[in-house]
């Protein structure tokens, strides 16, 4: 399973009221630097409440101190054009061996751009202006040109630790403007508590070999007592045990981190802690590190059969968003997840072991579920260039201007949102005011496998490699709060060439049997046609020369017999004639039959790209000698064609199935907002007081 669900994003705590209006009659105690008295500005008004303890409608717990950082950028300022913005950073800095993207245009927004046009750090390019408000001064207002910004509000304590930072991206017209900024770092408890309703149940799977006894998912992950809720600290002083490879799903960590590196950049980020009922008290299930099972599939033998474990935590983040009048808020609380591969080869008359999997989700809500109809298609593409073949004539290659990309593809059906909204009535975690989120509880299991099969890559892609879809999955109705479905994920890899004319890429093939044959073959079909038309010349001037010297003596008075001997010569010089032009014609023949099967898509015409098909085997090397045999009798050699390393040419391509199983079970949920109360033990204390 790549994802249950994807963040479509759109995508302080404060009720912060922000107007954005003239600058006339305002007073001002900041200003930005873009706004200069020769240009337009708009005064931005900063108000926060501060509630006292548990209450209010929104959280910000005892926050003393909310400092708020307006960043001018250029091309974001909504968590879409952030995500795009790290997709363009992705493909343009990949790395050095991909020197040809440099030359590439992305998109972020409606702006289209060269990579060496990028900004150094789009996500947060120009600092512009600062606030800072207080229980004593809960107001501010600022200048601020029309435009695009990251809005980042710094949550402080009495002491004047930094306990969280809220992340915005907002886009300010003229004119008024409300905009909503949330914190959300606290101890949530679950009006009911949580009981698991999948994860717990026996399994043919032992999800924890290394503890005796048979492990169910549940007890393999920790989760041995109903969910009472979770801690949100910041990471930004966090002293639980992370590890290195944790990582955000459902949206990017530089995202909320604005591409910074440092730890202070942490804050926005943060560690979602499940709190379960043990006994009459509460312990704390903290994310644990990723841990990887190393993939040995490689490495069975015949008759063997290898099994290895991995686990996955998230960690948890709050997306917002401002633009066009309205607030976003999504947020992320965490999941948990553990895997079992199993590489079986116990049968030594299979070609390759068999590939099956089992995997155990929960997941505390989903920040966004898109619900489209589409399934998820993603592509990549790799080593563009023109096609080359060497031309022996002139010793160098030569560039046929045919531009050629490689494309992988990777589909998936989007059977787990469906279930989960349509079938099952889910839908995303919601804020309730500032101190309540509604959400659903999710479990799922499941079991896949992998097999090959063959695909139909989309005919045509845009510049940007955008088009295509995928059938419809299959949906087998389980009970009320489960669901049984079926999901598939298909990846394959196929040529593309550029279409100048229409601006497209066009599925294909590079025809490697054509392209061998310019630097080869035609030249050997011309260097032997052209041996025996040079013999024929020879012989024609022999038989020219001959016949005038036949009609000079017969002028002259010789016999028929003196000159008989000079005519069985031309008679021998034709009759050889003969055996060359048959040769010629042998040679056209094999040339013809060639052209013939090396129009791969059998549109009349060999051409060195082959539109709309691919090759049976994935890949082809092929080539074609003439190889010849001297025929004693005649004296003369005979032709016949060799090839070798070809594949057949299909419409499909050869693809990697994965076929899934699942149960999915949901169950929803209510969190309200407490002061943070987390206990580390005797490693740490109470991150605030």
């Amino acid at each position: 399973m790549k994802t249950l669900f994807t963040l479509k994003p759109l995508a302080v705590v404060v009720a912060a009221a922000i107007g954005l209006v003239g600058c006339n009659g305002e007073s001002q105690v900041a200003s930005s630097p873009d706004a200069t008295q020769d240009q337009k500005s708009a005064s931005v008004k900063l108000a926060a409440k501060f509630p006292a303890p548990e209450a209010g409608a929104s959280w910000i717990g005892s926050a003393s101190e909310i400092e708020i950082d307006f960043y001018r950028n250029q091309h974001v300022g909504s968590l879409s054009e952030a995500e795009e913005m790290l997709e363009a950073y992705r493909f343009c800095q990949q790395d050095s061996e991909k020197p040809t993207n440099q030359n590439q245009a992305v998109m972020v927004g409606d702006e289209e751009m060269e990579c060496y046009e990028l900004p150094n750090n789009g996500m947060k390019e120009r600092f512009a202006v600062a606030a800072s408000l207080t229980s004593t001064s809960p107001t501010a207002s600022v200048n601020l040109m029309p435009g695009k910004y990251r809005v980042e509000a710094h949550f402080y304590d009495a002491q004047g630790t930094l306990r969280e930072t809220s992340v915005s991206y907002v886009t300010f017209t003229e004119g008024e403007h409300q905009v909503a900024l949330k914190g959300v770092s606290a101890t949530w408890t679950a009006q009911t508590p949580i009981a698991l309703s999948l994860l717990n149940k026996a399994h043919e799977k032992d999800w924890d070999p290394e503890t005796e006894g048979v492990q169910t998912p549940a007890e393999a992950l920790g989760l041995t007592g109903n969910i009472l809720g979770l801690h949100l600290p910041s990471l930004y002083g966090y002293s639980g045990n992370l590890g290195n490879k944790l990582k955000l799903e459902d949206g990017e960590v530089e995202v909320l981190t604005g591409n910074m590196t440092n730890g202070k950049a942490s804050a926005a980020l943060l560690a979602p802690v499940w709190r379960i009922q043990d006994g009459t008290g509460e312990a704390d299930l903290h994310p644990q590190s990723n841990q990887d099972g190393h993939d040995t599939g490689d490495m069975v033998e015949p008759e063997e059969m290898v099994e290895w474990m991995s686990r996955h935590d998230t960690i948890a983040g709050l997306y917002q968003q401002y633009a066009a009048g309205e607030n976003n808020a999504f947020i992320e609380l965490g999941s948990k997840e553990i895997s079992i591969s199993s590489f079986d080869w116990t049968d030594k008359e299979q070609d390759k072991p068999t590939n099956t999997f089992w995997s155990a989700s929960v997941l505390m809500g989903v920040a966004h579920v898109s619900g489209d109809d589409e399934d998820d298609v993603e592509r990549s593409g790799w080593n563009m260039g023109n096609i080359t073949y060497w031309d022996p004539s002139r010793n160098q290659n030569v560039d046929s201007g045919i531009k050629v990309l490689n494309v992988h593809t990777w589909q998936e059906q989007n059977n787990y949102e469906k279930t989960f909204l349509d079938v099952l009535q889910g839908s995303a975690n919601a804020f309730v005011g500032g101190n309540t989120i509604n959400g659903f509880f999710i479990e799922v299991v499941e079991k896949g496998t992998e097999s090959d099969g063959a695909e139909i890559p989309a005919q045509y892609l845009d510049a940007s490699l955008n088009e295509v879809a995928v059938q419809a999955g299959l949906l087998v109705k389980a009970s009320e709060s489960c669901h049984e479905l079926t999901n598939q994920e298909v990846s394959f890899s196929n040529q593309y060439r550029w279409d100048e004319e229409n601006s497209r890429w066009v599925a294909g093939t590079t025809n490697e049997l054509l392209r061998n044959a310019y630097s080869n073959l035609y030249p050997t079909f011309n260097s032997y046609r052209s041996g025996h038309q040079s013999q024929i010349d020879t012989n024609n001037l022999n038989i020219s020369n001959y016949q005038a010297e036949i009609d000079t003596a017969l002028a002259n008075g010789a016999s028929e017999a003196d000159v008989q001997w000079m005519r069985d010569s031309i008679t021998n010089w034709q009759n050889r004639n003969t055996l060359e032009l048959a040769a010629i014609d042998d040679l056209n023949t094999l040339e013809a039959e060639f052209n013939a099967n090396v129009d791969l898509n059998g549109d009349g015409t060999p051409e060195l790209f082959e539109d709309g098909v691919f090759y049976a085997e994935g890949y082809s090397s092929g080539y074609c000698n003439i190889d010849t045999q001297w025929d004693s009798e005649q004296q003369i050699n005979t032709y016949s064609l060799n090839c070798e390393g070809v594949s057949q040419a299909v419409t499909e391509v050869m693809a990697y199935t994965t076929t899934t199983t699942a149960t999915m079970c949901v169950q929803p949920f209510t969190l309200e907002a407490s002061e943070l109360a987390i206990d580390y033990g005797t490693d740490g204390g109470v991150i605030v007081e």
